[in-house]
């Protein structure tokens, strides 16, 4: 596929708009998570930082399924607009609360947890809202597109948030993420689209429904299955990546920003890449290729190398974070039937956001008994094990058209 159809679904207005705001919104949340992160060491508590990941990412155990229920029963673009609200609201409460100076680590950690909740409602409603804004020959494009935003994100938005915290502090990185949650409600309020409710049963109801219908089919078992295990090994990279920096990179802001932009600038390769590698390879290929890679590039980072060849291994890993991902759930909205795409979607990002927010916690928890070097080390080959048991157990995911 060329470079001008992995565009193509920008030449839908609504689309078009709806993108820039969620870039702009992930912009903010990739600034918050830096900020937090570099603001919990700040405070001396360099063994919670990796909590400010599992913090962001629990939310999705707790609401992820409820989340999919909502999307399909609610309507897409009215719940895009509630999660956002939400969102705004809690990112004002959090930088009045740093101004006054009432947060220490768990009071941090809380409001970020509230802030992935609002993310967990937002992701399945915004990830399907294709299906409505664009034409079936559009949607692969478009999955490459959204997997674009955030690792877009990831690659620019570590210089911004370092800018915004050298002239005020983690005030003026919290204030710019607030200020792009207000910037999404506003296109969403401008540029609506027809969204209607696609299921008619009771939420409860609704959820048994996508956990039957996801549970009976093999495929969606080992798409969800594959989500959890790559999630659960690969979260050293973002919940470390502040230790990793100021462990074997140097202890100033600029090093993290970065190991950040470089990880992200992977990403956007990776999004920018992935619909025509899958027109190439199989699903199934290019998911352990991901994994074997990621694998891999733990190596020079348990083993202190030169700076060089650690940002080099980081734009590896963030390569292949995203192609996996991006392959993951794109597979799996093309073999969910649509009426439960956005169910399915939810249980993808249950699996997905839960793998993030309890590996975060346990590979801390390693850490604190056999060091950094070594829980990297260790991390990646589970990560290699695990691979080779989900092949025996659930089988490989399946293939579907490009």
């Amino acid at each position: 596929m060329s470079l001008q159809a992995t565009f193509s679904p920008l030449r839908h207005r609504a689309y078009r708009w709806l993108w820039i705001a969620v870039m702009s919104s992930s912009f903010g949340n990739i600034v918050q998570i830096m900020a937090a992160s570099w603001m919990m060491l700040d405070m001396g508590s360099s063994v919670m930082v990796p909590f400010v990941q599992t913090a962001a990412n629990l939310p999705a155990v707790a609401f992820g399924l409820l989340a999919g229920a909502l999307t399909d029963s609610m309507g897409r673009r009215k719940l895009i607009l509630v999660s956002q609200i939400f969102a705004l609201t809690v990112a004002m409460l959090l930088l009045l609360a740093v101004t006054r100076g009432a947060v220490d680590p768990f009071v941090l950690l809380a409001f970020t947890f509230l802030l992935g909740a609002a993310n967990v409602l937002f992701l399945p409603a915004w990830q399907t809202s294709i299906h409505e804004l664009l034409p079936k020959e559009d949607l692969a494009a478009a999955v490459g597109l959204n997997a674009i935003i955030v690792n877009a994100a990831r690659c620019v938005a570590p210089a911004l948030g370092g800018m915004l915290m050298a002239i005020g502090g983690v005030r003026a990185a919290f204030l710019f993420n607030a200020l792009s949650y207000f910037l999404l409600a506003v296109v969403l309020i401008a540029h609506p689209w027809n969204s209607p409710a696609t299921a008619g049963s009771p939420l409860l109801r609704s959820i048994k429904e996508g956990l039957r219908y996801v549970g009976s089919d093999r495929s969606l078992v080992s798409i969800v299955a594959h989500a959890f295990v790559f999630s659960f090994n690969v979260s050293v990279y973002m919940s470390f990546l502040p230790l990793i920096s100021r462990s074997l990179l140097g202890t100033n802001l600029d090093s993290y920003a970065l190991a950040l932009s470089l990880f992200g600038s992977g990403s956007v390769l990776g999004g920018l890449l992935g619909t025509r590698l899958r027109g190439v390879f199989s699903g199934a290929l290019l998911l352990a290729g991901c994994m074997g890679a990621m694998a891999l590039c733990t190596v020079p980072l348990s083993f202190h190398a030169i700076p060089p060849i650690i940002y080099g291994a980081l734009f590896v890993a963030g390569f292949g974070w995203v192609l996996a991902l991006s392959t993951l759930n794109y597979t799996l909205q093309m073999a969910s039937l649509a009426q439960f795409v956005g169910r399915a979607l939810s249980i993808y990002h249950l699996a997905t956001f839960s793998g993030l927010a309890l590996g975060s916690a346990l590979w801390a928890w390693v850490a604190t008994w056999i060091g950094l070097e070594l829980t990297l080390s260790l991390s990646g080959a589970a990560l290699i094990v695990a691979a080779f048991a989900l092949r025996r157990s659930v089988g490989a995911i399946p293939s579907v058209a490009q």
